[in-house]
């Protein structure tokens, strides 16, 4: 699986027509992760436009096989919350904004969508963020646990220097990781089977699987947002919407949590990416093998 920037880096120095040409080694993924963030610079004005809309050539062309006018993805990876409902057997209902992505995502390549591109980048933009706020909404509820007040504020912890140093220590004892687990395990078990996924050897077998995305959530994420109390603005409704802050953190976390689930299926993913905080925790958490840079994916 190819993160947004091993995509665009492989097709910076070819022309469109290389690139439709070009297959690449192994049995490729689509991930709806990348193709979204590709997807969200395909505007004109969009210094990056070039390059990612040959990227997305790139996955699309390596991912299908269009028979008799149908799409036939070889492999398509969700984004994570669709992910977990599969990991926990339990799927909520079809994956339509996976479908969605896929659709708009091989009808760009064929320009098939020059008149409507506008809307359908909107409804990407809406679904990225649709995923930011179900993080944040779920992680939410343990703050309130945490602090043993209800609607316990991410602003008034982040202002409050008492709280913030609360905050940290809670980081440092590892209390977040299982938060975290249990926030995700939240996101997608319904109410009905709470009780069965609380099972400890359940919950320790979940957190072992993900550790790796776990720990970079607590680490990238959260341990930043903390570094100030100006921090806090990037998890208020308001600068979601408006300032539109970078979360290219939690969706490498979602890339990341990708490949721990192929492998917690059987299958021998890796995840080809240059970011290093990324190599580096899989390395932490004794998952090495589930990551290589572009460089390594290329000489293989």
């Amino acid at each position: 699986m190819l993160d947004t920037n091993a995509c665009r880096n492989l097709v910076h120095n070819h022309t469109s027509k290389e690139m439709y040409k070009r297959k690449l080694h192994g049995c490729i993924c689509f991930s709806v992760i990348t193709a979204i963030e590709l997807l969200r610079h395909l505007k004109l004005e969009d210094n990056a436009y070039s390059d990612c809309k040959k990227a997305l050539c790139l996955l699309v062309d390596n991912t299908t096989n269009d028979e008799n006018g149908s799409i036939n993805f070889k492999v398509s990876l969700p984004d994570m919350f669709y992910l977990l409902s599969c990991y926990f057997s339990h799927p909520k209902d079809e994956d339509k904004i996976g479908q969605y992505v896929v659709s708009i995502s091989y009808n760009m390549t064929k320009g098939d969508l020059d008149s409507d591109k506008s809307l359908a980048i909107s409804e990407i933009d809406k679904h990225y963020y649709f995923l930011i706020k179900t993080m944040i909404d779920n992680f939410q509820n343990y703050l309130d646990i945490m602090f043993q007040k209800e609607n316990t504020s991410w602003d008034s912890i982040f202002k409050d220097d008492k709280k913030r140093k609360d905050f940290y220590e809670n980081l440092n004892s590892g209390r977040f990781h299982e938060y975290i687990a249990e926030a995700l395990i939240r996101s997608v078990v319904e109410e009905s089977e709470k009780e069965n996924i609380a099972n400890i050897e359940i919950f320790n077998k979940f957190q072992l699987d993900f550790s790796a995305s776990i720990d970079f959530f607590v680490q990238k994420i959260l341990r930043l947002l903390i570094a100030s109390s100006e921090a806090a603005n990037k998890l208020s409704e308001s600068d979601r919407k408006n300032k539109k802050p970078k979360w290219n953190s939690f969706f490498d976390m979602q890339l990341m949590a990708g490949v721990e689930y192929l492998n917690s299926k059987g299958d021998n993913a890796i995840l080809v990416t240059n970011e290093q905080d990324i190599i580096k925790t899989f390395k932490k958490v004794g998952k090495s093998k589930l990551a290589i840079t572009l460089e390594e994916y290329i000489i293989e």
